[in-house]
């Protein structure tokens, strides 16, 4: 799977070291941080060299950062059933606030600003619930001001409006009603399904869900109703096809991806032609093909725009939307691609049996990029890196792009620097080794897990091209799991030095101790939760137990009464490690679903809540934020009185609130030239 987790990205964050000087720019293209609410800390994000694109790419981008935010929606409608209607009551209240008590509207805006976030009333990491400090009372109060100030909350008087409130008083205001985004581990009677809140699906079992048969089941919804079982599929329409969920929503992006494919180059011109038949007719097979297409093509600016990650599905099956524009940050794409190139090495020395070894490796990209947006289950929460297409098939005879995000580096770096480092490492000699090499560590590891670990490996002849992953509800956990233990395996290896990707032995040996400390810090988003539920946290949390309990090379220390994980003994953790590996790259070439669940269910699931409480507390009293959403660019065209475009110019907005309001279309964007 292609995404590195916020987990990953924190205990990985670093500062300076190798890559110090080359990653210095100038003050007005580093990210600023514009505010703090809470525990989430929103910065203002830069993309330095976009100014440097010629012209009709940075129309290109100006198209796709449009299609993507025209899409925004499709992943609201996905997160919950009733995720749009919150949103619209919300919003509408905040831009009619005459006569709203400033306290209520305070905390009104303030639960946005954690909706926006997360997409959603659910936490991305705990995937639980969370409720609004405002009362019921205090929203019909604040809702029938803004109804008489012209909101717009769909209805047609007063009484229709009190109804619709109520209609939502459970989901918005009981912790307890649908709790759980994503439930893979669920109380009976309720399986994975039924018991996660997540609007894959309805009125379905999990039974029910194994034994249809599905033409759609990446970019569909699975309902049951009087007509019997029956997917809704999100798709826009064609001549042939007929229109389905959401269609006006994607005739939208359909728009702006056709007006970049005028302007885009031929290679990326096919990509977006069979994007937007996918979008047209929700066909697999032009989703296939917008994937090959994508693999092959190596424009500046770039993108990822559909049903892509599965991770929300419990089934780990149906896509959530996100819509992600960068472009090529050419000054730090060399060692991308230095990795990428020595991806057949790599292959060859992986310690799993030859039998799940490529023996023709397929191409790999590797880039460093710059964001310039990212919506849906892309952002305003964003990961670092990225790799892609998830299709086995297609990775296997066509190849994958891996991209670094160097910006949203950038911008978790200015939040959080080394705070988590000086806190959990157990010593001062431990601290400055990651001072000394936390940026090239960082760097490193989140390269190594895209490139070298999502693009390695294969499986065996009788699984590819297999509609549904046999790992089920376990596939991604196990599949991140691969990466980093990949990425783990090879900043140790002799051969990183000797290829002159790992610039010494030491650089290697902060990232081990790094990891084991991280899976203390993953802690901080367990909430009072007595298990971890998101795949990263699971997959992380199952290598470092698996080392400690298994191998003895990581153990536990309580110094000064503060409790750390310490590697014990780093050769016998690189050997653990490989061990891990080829165990792990047998249970997916295989397609072993009992292993998968003994692996996952006995080192990644189970926390100590003692430890959880530590950890917790720990982070309060250094008071950071635990997460980092960002405020994106703005693309703006300049025409002349004919239309001809003459620029499209970038500004860094600081105004979290203006601009996902402007995203839902309640206060005025620049108008489109």
């Amino acid at each position: 799977m292609p995404r590195v987790s916020l987990i990953l990205i924190i205990v990985l964050i670093g500062i300076s070291g190798w890559l110090g000087c080359a990653r210095h720019a100038p003050a007005q293209d580093t990210p600023v941080l514009v505010e703090r609410d809470g525990d989430i800390a929103f910065v203002s994000l830069r993309a330095p060299g976009f100014d440097k694109l010629s012209l009709q790419d940075r129309q290109v981008a100006y198209h796709l950062a449009r299609a993507a935010i025209a899409g925004r929606d499709l992943a609201y409608d996905q997160s919950y059933p009733h995720c749009l209607e919150i949103r619209n009551l919300l919003e509408e209240i905040i831009v009619h606030p005459k006569g709203i008590p400033w306290d209520v509207l305070g905390k009104i805006t303030r639960f946005l600003k954690r909706f926006w976030t997360q997409t959603g009333q659910y936490d991305i990491m705990t995937s639980r619930k969370f409720v609004p400090e405002f009362t019921y009372q205090e929203l019909v109060t604040a809702a029938d001001s803004a109804l008489a100030n012209g909101a717009d909350f769909q209805v047609s008087d007063r009484d229709q409006l009190h109804a619709k409130i109520e209609s939502l008083r459970e989901t918005l205001f009981d912790a307890e009603y649908h709790p759980i985004k994503t439930n893979r581990s669920p109380e009976p009677p309720d399986d994975i399904v039924t018991g996660s809140a997540v609007n894959f699906y309805s009125n379905i079992t999990l039974t029910e869900a194994k034994d249809y048969a599905e033409k759609y089941p990446l970019n569909s919804r699975l309902i049951k109703d009087a007509h019997g079982i029956q997917e809704e599929v999100y798709r826009a329409g064609s001549p042939e096809v007929p229109p389905g969920r959401m269609a006006p929503t994607l005739a939208k992006v359909i728009e702006e991806l056709d007006q970049a494919r005028l302007l885009a180059r031929p290679s990326q011109r096919e990509v977006l032609t069979h994007l937007i038949e996918h979008f047209q007719t929700g066909d697999p097979e032009a989703f296939r093909q917008t994937n090959i297409s994508w693999v092959r093509d190596q424009s500046p600016v770039d993108f990822t725009i559909g049903f892509i990650e599965v991770y929300d599905d419990p089934r780990g099956q149906k896509g959530s939307y996100e819509g992600i524009v960068y472009f090529v940050d050419s000054t730090h794409t060399r060692i991308m691609e230095q990795l990428a190139a020595k991806a057949s090495t790599y292959e060859e020395l992986a310690p799993w049996d030859p039998a799940y070894k490529r023996t023709e490796p397929a191409v790999i990209t590797g880039r460093a990029v710059n964001l310039l947006t990212a919506v849906g289950d892309g952002g305003p929460i964003c990961a670092t890196g990225i790799n892609l297409p998830n299709d086995e098939s297609i990775r296997e005879a066509y190849g994958s792009k891996s991209v670094l995000l160097t910006n949203i580096e950038d911008g978790y770096n200015l939040v959080w620097g080394n705070a988590f480092a000086r806190e959990f490492a157990e010593n001062d000699l431990v601290f400055q080794q990651w001072e000394k090499w936390g940026g090239v560590t960082d760097f490193l590891m989140i390269a190594m897990h895209e490139i070298i670990g999502h693009g390695s490996g294969k499986l065996v002849h009788e699984l590819q091209g297999t509609d549904a992953d046999p790992l089920g509800e376990y596939a991604s956990t196990l599949e991140e799991a691969r990466a980093d233990l990949v990425a783990l395996y090879f900043i140790m290896h002799p051969k990183s030095r000797e290829l002159g990707i790992v610039p010494d032995e030491a650089c290697g040996e902060a990232a081990y101790r790094n990891y084991a400390r991280g899976d203390l810090v993953s802690m901080v988003w367990a909430d009072d939760l007595d298990q971890f539920v998101e795949d990263h946290d699971r997959d992380h949390h199952m290598i470092v137990e698996y080392l400690r309990r298994v191998t003895g090379a990581i153990d536990t220390l309580r110094k000064d009464d503060k409790l750390y994980l310490v590697v014990t003994d780093l050769r016998k953790m690189q050997q653990g490690v490989g061990e891990l590996l080829a165990k792990v790259m047998k249970i997916k070439a295989t397609g072993d679903y009992q292993g998968a669940k003994q692996l996952i269910e006995t080192y990644g699931v189970a926390l100590d809540t003692v430890w959880r409480n530590e950890v917790q507390a720990r982070v309060d009293a250094i008071d950071l934020p635990i997460y980092v959403a960002f405020v994106m660019p703005e693309l703006t065209q300049e025409a002349l009185p004919l239309g001809r475009v003459t620029d499209v110019k970038i500004s860094y907005p600081r105004d979290f609130v203006a601009q996902m309001l402007g995203y839902s279309g309640k206060i005025p964007q620049p108008p489109r030239q």
